[in-house]
């Protein structure tokens, strides 16, 4: 539901002001089975992905309460995306208890 309305969102403020500016084209919201160490993705939604798509922005909602463990998932986000220092980012939101990532570290 989460990534259905951010899509809504996103195409909706593009015919107008966007929230977004440096967005340059539409958004691909991927709704993909996130498996740990896994080579295959397995997707739902808009699109599919497989092993070797880089990303901008990657976002955990909901998904990151039964994901064990964590730090790993988080690591295993950080090598998908593409290669560029600016604008890439994993976005978690978590608010179960404090989230712990060993040596990883967040802002």
């Amino acid at each position: 539901m989460f990534a259905t309305r951010l899509e809504e969102w996103l195409c909706s403020t593009l015919e107008t002001e966007s929230s977004l500016p440096y967005l340059e084209s539409l958004p691909n919201i991927y709704r993909i089975l996130f498996v740990l160490d896994s080579n295959t993705r397995s997707g739902t939604g808009t699109s599919t992905s497989d092993s070797d798509e880089k990303f901008d922005v990657i976002l955990f909602c909901h998904s990151m309460y039964s994901m064990k463990p964590k730090y790993r998932f988080i690591e295993q986000a950080l090598e998908m995306l593409v290669k560029r220092l600016e604008g890439r980012m994993v976005v978690v939101f978590y608010r179960d208890r404090t989230l712990h990532l060993n040596s990883l570290m967040c802002y």
